[in-house]
């Protein structure tokens, strides 16, 4: 049964997903929300990832880092053609996302990473996160999410638009120019 209208791979997968969790890491996870493809209506089973933000009661030590690698291995291997990419995040770590200074548990795809550098972290994020995600399971994330200034989410389109879109289409465009 599909309980919260998600495309029926999505659904397989993040029930999969979050019972395994919940055996091998009880009373960890306090709220678990998608995000990307899925919540803006641009998901393409096969091609696309299942991005996801999970708030965690506490900061995951070792061992946990630990099971969380075992997780992603086994949804890995049980389906090959369904990506799961994202972080875990206390509720302190939440609150300053947008900030993209708070280094956060990253699943990129294919490994866990702590590093600050990567993630679904940073104000873009936070807004899709309180405007559109799809709570799975725990608290709406209006209550883990403070006030986005519109003004700042603005200020930070633009920068990313003309930086790190502009590298990366003028690479492209050379390395096109070559062929």
């Amino acid at each position: 049964m599909n309980r919260i209208n998600l495309p029926e791979d999505v659904e397989i997968v993040i029930t999969d997903y979050i019972d395994i969790f919940n055996t091998k890491l009880p009373d960890l996870m306090e709220s678990f929300y998608l995000i990307g493809s899925v919540v803006l209506n641009d998901y393409h089973k096969g091609k696309s990832d299942i991005d996801f933000i999970s708030i965690i009661k506490n900061e995951i030590n070792t061992s946990e880092v630990e099971k969380i690698k075992e997780i992603h291995k086994k949804i890995g291997s049980k389906y090959p053609k369904s990506r799961l990419e994202g972080s875990y995040v206390t509720p302190k770590q939440v609150k300053v996302l947008d900030k993209n200074e708070v280094p956060v548990v990253y699943f990129d795809g294919k490994h866990v990473r702590y590093n600050g550098k990567s993630g679904n972290n940073g104000i873009v994020t936070c807004f899709i996160l309180k405007n559109y995600a799809i709570t799975v399971t725990g608290k709406p994330p209006e209550y883990y999410i403070p006030h986005i200034d519109v003004d700042d989410l603005v200020s930070y389109v633009k920068l990313n638009a003309n930086i790190y879109w502009t590298n990366w289409t003028e690479k492209a465009s050379k390395r096109l120019s070559v062929i």
